[in-house]
């Protein structure tokens, strides 16, 4: 009987639940480093869904940078009471639930295919009460019918579930479009302190059309003014983490953060900010991974159409050349690819000479 499929109406304290786990997985968790960084934690599967049915486990995902837990973060995590399970089935996942059972602990490498889809199933869901009842009425039928084959119960929802992705996709980029970027430029309304978006957003801005689905949004200040971010975004009840060297820790108040460290992690709820440090003098943006390049200040960054101001698209290839380089992301590339060619002269050769100086034998630099 304890592996019966078992569904209990949706309680609308799971959020808040997944909350308290995600808080400690990230102050616990993070601070053992030298392993994967926690880039993300996410609430997913059908506890994450409003409205419907679910089986009353969590689903608690970290996505970790560059490398998956290693032995101490895996026993840091024994140490909470979870059990850890291998990969149990999906390659290149690391598994873990506690006992009772009453989460799922999913972990993978950040940009994996699997966060994306659970993400947008999500996402689409919720923005779709009429398509989650549909759902809803299905896992109800299957849990009848399959009560003591988990196994069973779970093919049974792969059709739609396959659909619905489908279905999510199209949504994400005709309909959600530049919301998530607009939605974090509401939340800096009135900012007393220069922020810019950058990544993948920035090029989408530039180029004015979403070219694929964005799971973060990143937002760029000047270290110079980084305690002035920091006020702001506490005052309205984010959560912020510093990154250094695989190390997760929270930003106390006042704390001012010098390199290495350029990296800080908002939360509030299920929404996370990726938030980066900029190097500047008096004139000019200055690449933090070669001192040798520089920026005038007046190009580093550009208003877009949509109401904010981002990063200028020579400088993301520039940040993006790193991994995208040999046989890296593959996202990088596509970016690369359909940006290159509407690059002005004056940024296309600037791109050039800082790949000269910082990658000679870069594959870009046949293209530019």
């Amino acid at each position: 009987m304890s592996d019966a499929v078992i569904l209990e109406s949706h309680n609308p304290d799971w959020a808040a639940q997944a909350q308290r786990v995600k808080t400690q997985l990230l102050e616990t968790l993070g601070a053992c480093g030298h392993g994967g960084v926690i880039w993300a934690a996410h609430h997913i599967g059908s506890t994450a869904i409003a409205g419907i049915h679910a089986k009353p486990v969590l689903d608690i995902c970290l996505e970790v940078h560059p490398d998956l837990l290693n032995d101490a973060q895996i026993a840091t995590l024994e140490g909470l009471g979870y059990i850890y399970k291998g990969e149990a089935g999906i390659v290149g996942r690391q598994f873990f639930k506690d006992d009772p059972r009453t989460v799922h602990l999913h972990v993978y490498k950040l940009d994996s295919p699997e966060v994306a889809q659970h993400k947008l199933f999500r996402d689409y869901l919720n923005a779709h009460p009429d398509h989650a009842s549909r759902y809803d009425a299905l896992k109800l039928e299957l849990a009848t019918r399959y009560q003591h084959d988990r196994e069973a119960y779970t093919l049974g929802k792969h059709g739609f579930i396959s659909e619905t992705l489908e279905l999510a996709q199209v949504w994400w980029l005709e309909e959600i479009a530049f919301q998530p970027v607009q939605q974090v430029a509401a939340e800096f309304t009135g900012a007393d302190f220069q922020w810019f978006v950058g990544a993948g957003w920035a090029l989408d801005a530039w180029l004015e059309r979403v070219g694929r689905v964005h799971h973060d949004v990143d937002v760029i200040v000047w270290r110079d003014q980084q305690l002035k971010l920091q006020s702001w975004l506490m005052a309205r009840g984010w959560t912020l983490y510093a990154v250094e060297s695989g190390v997760y820790s929270p930003w106390q108040r006042g704390q001012t953060l010098e390199l290495p460290i350029f990296q800080i992690h908002a939360y509030k709820g299920d929404t996370m900010l990726d938030l980066m440090l900029a190097e500047r003098d008096a004139t000019r943006w200055l690449y933090r991974r070669d001192p040798r390049v520089s920026r005038e200040l007046s190009r580093a960054t550009f208003e877009t159409a949509f109401g904010f101001e981002a990063l200028a698209p020579e400088i993301v290839l520039l940040f993006k050349s790193k991994s995208a380089g040999g046989s890296s992301r593959a996202k990088d590339q596509m970016d690369f690819e359909r940006s290159v060619t509407r690059l002005r002269p004056e940024a296309r050769g600037w791109l050039r000479d800082a790949l000269l100086v910082t990658d000679p034998q870069h594959e870009w630099l046949r293209l530019l």
